[in-house]
């Protein structure tokens, strides 16, 4: 072939790749995954790592009921409390003849788990108290709003178990279904039984503004330890229960806590915890950062050389991964379980965090390798486009997925140093 036919074939095979793809994503599917043939590689990139406070965070009618207390060396002291409705699952009759001897047994509030975390070996305190407040099911409430309360205490007994495996026995019968039932007092139960053929039962609405609902909370542990617990809303064995007689007969009206409005309210108290050390002085770089769910911690990222890369000449990016290593040092980590997936969001211009572009390919992953303790994102097309300049770079979050139903926080190694440090990793042809 000719030298100016080899010309034209080169320039139209340009014109071709020019036309298919963006400029920012040539050479992304040039390689396959785990081929070790590119130009240069590097994991030397700097990254800045710093651990704040999460903002608040949407907690409305969320698919979990969550309430607890937990204490660690690392993370301080968590408090978990819960604001619901409880509603009319039917329009109830509860005295079906009238000439029979009749009266209200017991009142018990009854929640089915679905999960925990931290030690429930150690017995909380839990309190339930009538809300004077009304919640709307159709407004947004985050995870720091509160609503009034009566002061007396409706629990009739204290500690209680945690008990999320076991059986339960009610009167004679074992139900297999793990769940934690609270005796209400009885003032209410007389209460909620009178209301029988009246308007209150009638409907919903009218309900509602006799019985606005509850919040449901626990006191403070005093040591390390303790536990948050996740209970079902969904579960036929998550509601509120009337048992009373007629005569001779055992009776029983169940009311609903799924379909109204519903709250988590978490508080952290970060005193005397390595996390307080790292929010008291964010201007130094430290070995390692938190993530903590419940709109408690964050990591905040940045890759300040970045562009350092291109001094020389453009480059194509053919692999990049942001990996991070959960640490090792036990002294600095959480008593629960790391979580399964995390996720890193991008800052931008109005300081608000968007999904970066990786995060629509299979490539971005997030998920936990138990074999190697780490988390590994693919950021290609976003270290690309950094560098090509076509987005702005305004920084990254590390926040844990699903972080208002579990309670699960990850200690992580920084970008700074240390066998659990954070790294870029880039595979790269220079295109001098």
């Amino acid at each position: 072939m000719g030298r100016k036919s080899f010309l034209a074939v080169g320039v139209a095979l340009l014109f071709l790749l020019s036309t298919c793809k963006k400029p920012e994503d040539i050479g992304l599917d040039t390689l396959p995954s785990g081929d070790l043939l590119y130009t240069d590689f590097s994991d030397t990139a700097t990254i800045l790592s710093t651990t704040i406070r999460e903002d608040t965070l949407r907690a409305d009618e969320l698919s979990r009921i969550l309430f607890g207390s937990i204490r660690d060396s690392a993370y301080g002291l968590t408090n978990s409390s819960y604001f619901g409705q409880i509603l009319l699952s039917s329009t109830p009759n509860l005295i079906a003849d009238s000439t029979q001897s009749y009266g209200a047994d017991s009142l018990v509030l009854s929640l089915a788990y679905s999960g925990w975390y931290g030690d429930t070996t150690v017995p909380q305190n839990i309190h339930v108290y009538r809300l004077t407040e009304d919640m709307y099911v159709d407004s947004s409430y985050y995870s720091n709003k509160t609503f009034q309360t009566d002061p007396q205490d409706l629990a009739m007994q204290n500690p209680y178990a945690i008990r999320p495996n076991s059986e339960v026995v009610i009167d004679t019968d074992t139900v297999s279904t793990p769940q934690i039932r609270i005796r209400l007092m009885d003032s209410l139960r007389d209460s909620i039984f009178a209301r029988n053929g009246q308007a209150e039962f009638a409907n919903n609405d009218n309900w509602k503004s006799y019985f606005k609902g509850i919040h449901v909370t626990v006191d403070q542990v005093t040591g390390q330890g303790g536990a948050l617990v996740y209970f079902s809303p969904t579960s036929p064995y998550t509601r509120m229960i009337l048992y009373y007689h007629e005569g001779t007969e055992s009776k029983s009206y169940s009311f609903t806590m799924y379909g109204g409005a519903r709250l988590h309210h978490t508080e952290h108290d970060y005193t005397g915890s390595s996390v307080q050390t790292q929010l008291d002085n964010p201007g130094i770089q430290y070995d390692f950062n938190y993530i903590q769910p419940l709109a408690g911690l964050k990591t905040m990222l940045s890759f300040p050389n970045l562009k350092h890369f291109t001094d020389s000449g453009s480059i194509l990016i053919n692999k990049a991964e942001l990996v991070i290593s959960v640490a090792s040092d036990t002294t600095i980590s959480s008593i629960t379980p790391v979580p399964g997936s995390i996720l890193l969001l991008a800052k931008n211009s109005s300081g608000t965090y968007d999904f970066p572009i990786d995060y629509y390919e299979r490539s971005y992953g997030g998920s936990y390798n138990s074999t190697d303790h780490t988390y590994t994102f693919g950021i290609t097309r976003t270290i690309q486009r950094i560098l090509t300049g076509t987005i702005t770079d305004y920084g990254y979050s590390l926040n844990i997925l699903g972080s208002m139903i579990a309670g699960n926080s990850a200690t992580i190694g920084s970008g700074k140093t240390g066998a659990s440090q954070m790294k870029l990793r880039l595979y790269y042809t220079k295109l001098h």
